[in-house]
């Protein structure tokens, strides 16, 4: 019985996607990613795992192994959704017992020959020369499907603004991070435009920067307090206590507590014993994440869309 594994690269299931397919019948793809998804031993959680797209981590890696196997002519499409091996994936197959690798499929005629296309049909949209030097065109050495590359990609390029956004928040004045956070509320839907929103902030605000009416009557109200705080002071439990104890006062029991910096575990704590408040702590870094995410404070300056087949088109 094979032991518990993590998911493997797509490039380390060429072998098994051509032992699936060596019986030389045709494989609808569906149960051919069931079919190799099933032999790889995945715990259930590993086989619920999803990228960001929302597709199954583990079939997307199957689907990508398939994709490269046809660009390899080791796998033909003989019909809509239809995958079966080729005379040439047989080969491959019998010439490799350790395994193929995307070494191997990187020199074959079929992969070169359709990396020369991108390549080419790349440069002719940006009006580059028809020249075409022969490169390859496939998986990082760390073998993640080029949709995970994507996806890694974006998330250190938003990993990067965010970082940016908080060390600007720290440096703005305080009263900016005051009215700052209560537009990021309203954009998360507390609130219903900015007349529901109120700024109190300043050296005599009770521990109260800013107000949100969850009605046009104020009957439902969310306190708000912001503490912008350098890099490495946390927020402690007295401060939270002190949050709490000015709802208490004002008869309210629903708070949001906002800083650039961090809260202390003893600050979360006081949060969970005050049974009868509902208080919602965020720190620096969920904060520059949540104003990346709505675009508050940064500008999209780049779209990219990720195209597959609509097999609902091509019906018979």
């Amino acid at each position: 019985m094979l032991s518990v594994m993590t998911i493997p690269k797509f490039n380390e299931l060429f072998t098994q996607v051509l032992d699936e397919l060596s019986d030389g019948k045709p494989w609808t793809r569906n149960d051919l990613f069931d079919a190799v998804v099933d032999k790889l031993n995945l715990t259930p959680e590993e086989r619920e795992e999803k990228i960001s797209a929302g597709y199954s981590r583990a079939k997307d890696r199957v689907h990508w192994a398939c994709a490269y196997l046809t660009y390899a002519e080791a796998v033909s499409k003989p019909k809509r959704g239809i995958l079966q091996i080729t005379d040439f994936g047989r080969k491959l197959l019998a010439d490799n017992p350790r395994g193929v690798t995307l070494a191997q499929l990187e020199k074959t005629p079929g992969l070169i020959a359709w990396s020369e296309r991108t390549i080419a049909a790349q440069k002719a949209k940006k009006g580059q020369s028809s020249d075409v030097k022969p490169q390859i065109v496939s998986g990082n050495a760390e073998g993640v499907s080029p949709l995970e590359q994507m996806e890694s990609a974006l998330a250190s390029l938003n990993a990067d603004v965010a970082s940016e956004v908080l060390s600007r928040l720290r440096t703005e004045h305080w009263e900016f991070m005051e009215r700052a956070v209560l537009k990021v509320l309203l954009r998360l839907g507390f609130g219903q435009d900015e007349e529901d929103l109120f700024h109190v902030g300043g050296s005599h605000d009770g521990g109260i920067d800013g107000i949100i009416n969850q009605d046009k009557l104020g009957l439902d109200q969310i306190y708000v307090q912001s503490k912008r705080y350098k890099e490495g002071a946390g927020i402690s439990r007295d401060t939270i206590a002190s949050f709490i104890g000015a709802m208490d006062i004002k008869g309210v029991n629903k708070g949001v507590f906002i800083t650039a910096s961090h809260f202390t575990p003893e600050a979360r704590k006081a949060v969970l014993e005050s049974r009868n408040k509902q208080v919602v702590l965020i720190d620096g870094e969920e904060l520059a994440q949540i104003m990346v995410q709505n675009q508050i404070g940064v500008a999209a300056i780049k779209s990219f869309t990720v195209y597959k087949i609509d097999e609902n088109f091509f019906e018979d």
